[in-house]
């Protein structure tokens, strides 16, 4: 499914596999400030990491989408996903990943956000969505903030980024809370 708000448009990455090997996209994973938060980071980017990634699009417990901004020009920013979609609890993980440093801090994380969320309720009829990043990504614990997403806590030590271990914290929102915080926002064309 696409959608489209009025900054950006999400587009299934699956429509949209040369993306993953343009130079773009590869210039991205391989910028230190561009991965500092990710788990990207810990191993340059290779070919085949591309060719897995690819692969695993083809699972039912993930879909990604690729992010463009739509003006002034119709420009690839990144890509974003529910990921671990388990149809049985009903539950999966968001992910966000704008590599276009000139679209950081613009408050696209929060309407992409808004966006998985609804993806996530209303067409997969999900229970609850869960996000996590790296203690001192400050940016993207503003986007859990925002979408009303409550932290559930912290995993100690629980990634190795920048030559240290690094917490990871937690954020969730289940469908009820959804429901009650969004339920008279429209906000997106889908097609």
């Amino acid at each position: 499914m696409k959608y489209i708000t009025k900054e950006l448009v999400l587009i299934p990455l699956i429509r949209n596999l040369n993306l993953l090997d343009s130079t773009k996209y590869q210039e991205w994973m391989m910028n230190v400030e561009v991965t500092k938060y990710t788990s990207h980071r810990a191993f340059p980017l290779i070919t085949d990491d591309i060719e897995n990634f690819k692969e695993g699009l083809n699972t039912n417990d993930r879909i990604v989408w690729s992010i463009f901004n739509r003006f002034p020009t119709y420009e690839y920013i990144g890509n974003t996903a529910l990921d671990m979609i388990d149809l049985v609890n009903r539950k999966a993980e968001f992910a966000i990943f704008i590599g276009n440093k000139n679209y950081w801090g613009k408050g696209y994380g929060t309407i992409i956000g808004k966006i998985l969320l609804y993806h996530a309720f209303m067409v997969l009829n999900l229970h609850r969505i869960y996000g996590g990043c790296v203690e001192f990504n400050t940016g993207m614990q503003k986007v859990f903030t925002k979408l009303d997403m409550i932290n559930e806590g912290s995993s100690v030590d629980g990634i190795y980024l920048q030559g240290r271990y690094c917490n990871i914290c937690h954020y969730a929102i289940l469908e009820k809370e959804y429901r009650m915080n969004y339920k008279n926002e429209l906000f997106i064309a889908k097609e």
